[in-house]
């Protein structure tokens, strides 16, 4: 719940460009400060997570939560490309979502640090597939 609240905050800033990839590179830098959730994060889906044995509310936050970064994407979405398209919302998960992930799993999962390399690169990677 805290990690999409502040991906969401990321999304949500003020220079449209650079929330994108500032959104991207949150993900790394929640890692650093997070490492043992980081684990459960990148390696779960949230629907894993918060099954049907969970009580109500807590299934029902993490429903809010979803929702909620859905929500922030096709915003963020109408303010970068001035409407929401599924070409368009493929391409920020792409950018903000998956690469991210893919990059930072592997490290998360070993319990190393994530070299700055990897940050770099996941920015270059968000700046070029949110250009379009």
């Amino acid at each position: 719940e805290g990690f999409q609240r502040g991906l969401i905050a990321a999304l949500r800033g003020r220079n449209v460009p650079e929330a994108g990839v500032d959104a991207a590179l949150y993900t790394g830098h929640w890692v650093r400060a997070h490492r043992l959730e980081a684990q459960l994060l990148l390696r779960h889906r949230r629907e894993e997570l918060v099954g049907a044995e969970w009580p109500e509310d807590v299934r029902a936050r993490a429903e809010t939560v979803g929702v909620e970064l859905q929500t922030a994407v096709r915003e963020y979405a109408r303010r970068r490309y001035g409407r929401v398209s599924d070409a368009n919302l493929r391409r920020i998960w792409f950018a903000v979502m998956d690469v991210p992930y893919g990059a930072l799993k592997r490290y998360a999962h070993a319990g190393r640090e994530v070299p700055a390399q990897i940050e770099e690169m996941i920015r270059a990677s968000a700046t070029a597939v949110l250009s379009g």
